[in-house]
């Protein structure tokens, strides 16, 4: 016979799954899709998602605990994610936005490809 959960023991198993319903279904002892319909009969969606964000925090401590180590490779993942805005980028990047009618450009290149461009410029001149 199916068991019957309540709202406290999903709320219960939520906590520490890292917002993965497997991970629900494994403490309530149940399969995905009877966790998955619980969560959604008690409205526990946001739990999940809040579960979900606590685990990203954790992994960007994680990160930045890597890089303070002087981990080249947490070093460059983050130049390459957070550092985009200030030129720490391998490929040129086009971001196409549209506002009403008009369409919005812009082109974020590496410095290298920067320096490619002046010099090919001041071969022609």
């Amino acid at each position: 016979m199916a068991k019957n959960f309540q709202k406290s023991e999903l709320k219960k198993a939520i906590l520490g799954s890292g917002g993965y319903m497997t991970n629900v279904a494994k403490v309530l002892g149940c399969d995905w899709h009877t966790a998955n319909s619980y969560v959604k009969k008690f409205n526990l969606e946001e739990d999940l998602i809040a579960e979900d964000e606590r685990l990203t925090d954790l992994t960007e401590m994680k990160l930045m605990e890597n890089i303070r180590n002087n981990d080249t490779t947490a070093i460059i993942f983050r130049l390459k994610t957070k550092g985009k805005k200030r030129g720490y980028i391998e490929k040129s990047q086009i971001d196409h936005t549209t506002n009403g009618d008009s369409i919005n450009s812009s082109i974020l290149l590496s410095k290298e490809d920067i320096k490619k461009i002046d010099d090919s410029l001041e071969d022609e001149f």
